[in-house]
């Protein structure tokens, strides 16, 4: 596995209340979507799920480049989406996507470019996407879906492996992105966590 492709993972529960009782603000737009990303929104039959669908992409991709830069500052409108939802460019990372919607949800996955790879698209990772239990702690639960479905693939038990976060001075949580531990010992599959409102979603790269 190259050590330097990545991937991100992010989820968005389109019936969460704060999405469904309030307009589309266009100073919100303006700071997540970049002057064409705007003009599509505008021109879509459903500028409500594309408007979710770009920021899911985004999300996704940021979550990938930032294994690669520790340091990176999640600007959206740099993170610009292709018009058929497959790639996001930035100024120093590209990457491959992938965009899924359902009933209530929108899902994204990406993947990191090189930026001298050509044209071919990155696989796509494992993915999981599930309800979660709204009585429990979504950070929990989706741990669990991860090493729940992981350790089939690894021939082992979900009990051998743990999701860990390390101290990470340079985020805003002040915490590196999550990774996969075997038995106490680090892994070389890259993972990624996300969750919001009724949902819960995991990705892995074996």
């Amino acid at each position: 596995m190259d050590p330097l492709t990545r991937i991100g993972n992010d989820v968005v529960d389109l019936d969460a209340p704060e999405l469904t009782t309030t307009p589309l603000h266009p100073r919100y737009m303006e700071r997540v979507c970049c002057e064409q990303e705007m003009e599509r929104i505008q021109a879509a039959g459903n500028p409500r799920l594309l408007l979710w669908s770009l920021f899911a992409a985004k999300e996704a991709a940021y979550k990938a480049a930032r294994k690669n830069s520790p340091g990176l500052v999640f600007a959206h409108r740099l993170f610009v989406v292709s018009d058929d939802l497959t790639e996001v460019c930035h100024p120093n990372h590209q990457f491959s996507v992938q965009v899924k919607h359902g009933q209530g949800w929108v899902h994204a996955i990406a993947v990191t470019r090189h930026l001298d790879s050509g044209p071919e698209l990155e696989p796509m990772p494992s993915y999981w996407l599930r309800p979660r239990n709204q009585n429990g702690d979504a950070s929990a639960q989706v741990r669990q879906l991860l090493c729940h479905s992981v350790a089939p693939l690894l021939g082992c038990m979900a009990s051998e492996l743990a999701v860990v976060r390390d101290v990470d001075p340079q985020s805003w949580s002040q915490q590196s992105p999550p990774r996969l531990t075997w038995g106490g010992q680090a892994t070389a599959i890259d993972i990624s966590l996300s969750h919001d409102g009724r949902f819960l979603a995991a990705a892995a790269r074996l």
